[in-house]
């Protein structure tokens, strides 16, 4: 397994605590901005406490949303940063917020998809420790060692608690341990019983993690007690005073106690000092797991999988928490909110990348079960690899230096037909994390297939829409999915996502448009750019998120070109940025001012067509085919900032598509023969399969690159390759 490369731009920090009229403040930063102040009502409280647990979430949302600043703040900073790491602090002089169930926040609002944050792989979630002490770095020794330790006294009846079954545990944990890549894990399980004493002597050989698995009991004041052993196996009443006492003597180094005991994240309603995770953090360890209820044992067992599972492969502590706290709502498991995640690490990155993923990619490819597989010496046999294309300037081209290359491929899956004939297919990952396809047939028919589950197989084709020309998808403020499609007669339509089989109901707004793009503004309303039959652009945006259209202007500066292809885009300042290519060939960008478009900027000249995206950290790359069937391409050297010089490959293409894919863009072309092939870390890399016409790509939820291509015949094929 090569660990995968953090996707987290920007950290959207929340700090909340008590304002000068008893109520409470609330501060929201995503990078360097920083949005206006709110207040949260301290009803909410008590509001949360009395709802049921399914409740619970989206009551708390819907207080801490309350204030229109927050909301405004908390929707801005969805739009500029769709992947991001989110950091909740509470203040110790609101202790009353830490008992809420924050993990569970849910957006439930009519029309929301109901995403909960601390549940999305895109939106790390934890809860930011003030640190006083110097922050370690991640662990970059190599084994990192983890310590388990399951305590199972005899006499857990005494005390009105079920059996822990230690052996039952321990294969469990075992199972975990061993899924970790070769030379990455040395983990090692404490024997019972297991005492303090036998516990601070195992943790003294020196560990990175702590791993236990326990009952406690909270008191009223705020204390737990932890259920550990004696040497005769009977019940220990361990304070958690006595227990961080233990980890503060050993100086041993832990960077994650991961507290698989009940309760173990309360905190006292009156002292937010008080409590097993405080002190723990305050006893020096940066991040703490712990449980902010009763956790039900195949819960915990469940969550524990798929927390290291997902650990291992990335690193995170935060993304693997979400990633188990997921894991437990897809398989429908009670108690998805209980784990809470307290850390003080830096982007919260336990351990670093493995040296070996560090390396030039087309080593670890090598290395890689695929590299030794028939087919890929098959296919560094071939002809193709030994083609002018393998060899051709493109390897020292800005497609590979400005951005990281690709990420290898670990696992490669044929290439499937999965629907025809279509004559154009477009595809979009909605913020649920399951892919749909868009694909036009020759009879004006539009065909929709959606993922069953985020990485899942397709569902079933739904219904064909009839009298729709063309379509253009994006996601709305709520990560829903908005499809706008052009009808035979240029009328303009949308119609939104609104849950896993159903739409929301066709509106029309416009008329007597040929072309069409759309994207979400940074405020959370749609803009629509259409070029209408006379020639000429116009553009039209919602009133607000979700709310009716406004008019359309047209009032665009020097618009006496003829449009043959348009494009909207978005970069990490939250402006958009139009392109035209014009009949005569040039390619021409106009940037978003502060109100307005600016002036129209030349950009590329003698170009067939073209395609843009914006990378994570919000720069534009551009790729084109001249009319000699050329590739072109050129990147921004900052976000907003000036272009690199265009780069000409002598490459016979008839389709090419940028994507980004994590922290790079990925280019994909089909040439001359029909024959697919995308930017390998120092090459083109064909990708087999059927003779195409035209070709796609996106990243799926799970980490797989998608990529959707068109034969000659007008059949959709499909093929995953697990990065």
């Amino acid at each position: 397994m090569v660990m995968q490369q953090a996707t987290i731009v920007d950290t959207l920090d929340i700090r909340i605590g008590r304002g000068r009229d008893l109520g409470y403040y609330v501060e929201l930063r995503l990078g360097d901005r920083e949005f206006p102040d709110g207040a949260l009502d301290p009803a909410l409280v008590a509001a949360v406490a009395e709802a049921s647990p399914d409740e619970a979430g989206a009551r708390l949302f819907a207080g801490f949303t309350a204030d229109e600043r927050v909301r405004m703040a908390w929707n801005l900073a969805a739009a500029l940063a769709p992947r991001r790491r989110i950091r909740l602090r509470i203040d110790d002089d609101a202790p009353g917020l830490h008992a809420l169930p924050w993990e569970a926040l849910r957006d439930a609002s009519p029309g929301a998809s109901e995403r909960e944050p601390a549940a999305d792989r895109d939106t790390p979630f934890s809860r930011l420790v003030p640190w006083s002490l110097a922050l370690p770095p991640a662990v970059d020794e190599r084994p990192l060692r983890i310590l388990s330790a399951v305590a199972a006294p005899g006499d857990l009846d005494v005390y009105r608690l079920p059996p822990i079954d230690r052996e039952a545990e321990a294969h469990a944990l075992a199972g975990v341990m061993a899924l970790a890549p070769a030379g990455l894990v040395h983990h090692d399980a404490l024997p019972g019983p297991c005492t303090l004493a036998a516990l601070e002597a195992a943790l003294e050989r020196g560990y990175h993690v702590l791993h236990l698995v326990a009952h406690g009991v909270a008191r009223r004041d705020g204390q737990l007690a932890i259920f550990l052993e004696r040497d005769d196996g009977s019940v220990d009443r361990v304070d958690d005073s006595s227990f961080a006492a233990m980890l503060e003597r050993l100086g041993s180094g832990l960077r994650l106690v991961v507290l698989m005991v009940c309760s173990s994240a309360l905190r006292s309603p009156g002292d937010a000092s008080v409590g097993l995770a405080p002190r723990v953090l305050a006893a020096g360890v940066p991040a703490v797991l712990a449980m902010q209820d009763l956790m039900p044992v195949d819960t915990g067992r469940a969550f524990t999988r798929a927390l290291y599972s997902e650990l291992w492969s990335t690193g995170e502590v935060d993304r693997a928490a979400n990633r188990a706290r997921a894991t437990l709502l897809t398989s429908r498991l009670r108690g998805s909110a209980v784990p809470v995640l307290y850390s003080a690490l830096a982007s919260n990155q336990l351990f670093t990348r493995d040296p070996a993923a560090q390396s030039p990619i087309a080593q670890s490819t090598a290395q890689s079960p695929i590299a030794q597989s028939p087919i890929a010496q098959s296919t560094a046999q071939s002809p193709i690899a030994q083609s002018p294309i393998a060899q051709s300037p493109i390897a020292q081209s800005p497609i590979a230096q400005p951005r990281p290359a690709p990420p290898a491929i670990q696992t490669a899956s044929p290439w499937q037909a999965i629907g025809g004939p279509f004559r154009e297919v477009t595809a979009i990952r909605g913020r649920d994390g399951c892919v749909e396809l868009f694909a036009l047939a020759s009879n004006k028919t539009l065909h929709v297939r959606r993922q069953q589950q985020p990485g899942g197989p397709w569902g079933p084709w739904e219904p064909p829409e009839p009298l729709v020309a063309s379509v253009h998808v994006t996601l709305d403020a709520r990560g829903q999915v908005a499809l706008f499609a052009l009808d035979p007669g240029g009328q303009v339509w949308i119609r939104r996502r609104v849950a896993a089989g159903e739409w929301a109901r066709w509106v029309r707004f416009g008329t007597d448009a040929a072309q069409l793009t759309a994207a979400c503004h940074a405020t959370g309303q749609l803009m629509a750019l259409i070029v209408g039959r006379d020639g000429l652009m116009y553009t039209c945006t919602e009133d607000h998120p979700g709310g009716p259209w406004g008019e359309w202007a047209g009032d665009w500066e020097n618009d006496d070109e003829t449009h043959l292809q348009i494009a909207l885009v978005r970069d990490a300042r939250g402006r958009f940025t139009v392109f035209s290519l014009h009949a005569d060939h040039t390619l021409w960008g106009s940037h978003e001012a502060e109100d307005d478009f600016g002036e129209w900027e030349q950009i590329g000249e003698e170009l067939h067509r073209f395609t843009v995206a914006a990378d994570l950290q919000g720069r534009l790359f551009l790729a084109g085919i001249a009319q000699d069937r050329s590739l072109r391409t050129r990147t921004q050297r900052s976000v907003g900032g000036p272009w690199t010089p265009w780069r000409h490959h002598e490459l016979d293409l008839l389709d090419v598509h940028v994507a980004p894919l994590r922290d790079t863009i990925v280019v994909h072309t089909i040439d001359g023969d029909g024959a697919a092939h995308w930017l390998g870390p120092d090459t083109w890399a064909p990708l087999g399969g059927p003779a195409c016409t035209s070709i796609l790509a996106l990243e799926g939820r799970k980490g797989e690159l998608i990529r959707l291509a068109l034969d000659h015949a007008g059949t959709l094929h499909e093929r995953r390759d697990l990065l």
